[in-house]
């Protein structure tokens, strides 16, 4: 009875397969990382100023709103969750820049 054992030769041919394909992959990255960083480079100011402002100025609002009761079933909670959360866009946008700067 004969056991069928990869031979040496398919063991070398998978792993330069292999290697080809993580290349292949490393090149693919490499060529589309660049522009999408450029455009993210681009929109990183105004997308700072813009979340950074909705972000000051919503938390300020939602502190005059609960403590005026001038609106007497105003959302406090979700209203500073979604104004921190603005204000935490552009440290996430930051982290995608990062992610794909060479």
């Amino acid at each position: 009875m004969q056991v069928n054992e990869p031979s040496v030769e398919t063991a070398r041919a998978s792993e330069l397969l292999r290697d080809i394909g993580w290349a292949a992959v490393v090149q693919l990255w490499g060529t589309l990382s660049l522009p999408v960083f450029v455009i993210l480079a681009i929109g990183e100011p105004v997308v700072r100023v813009v979340m950074t402002t909705i972000a000051l100025l919503g938390v300020l609002v939602s502190v005059v709103l609960e403590t005026s009761g001038a609106a007497p079933q105003f959302p406090f909670v979700g209203a500073m969750a979604f104004f921190v959360g603005c204000g935490a866009v552009p440290l996430l946008y930051r982290g995608l820049m990062r992610l794909f700067a060479l």
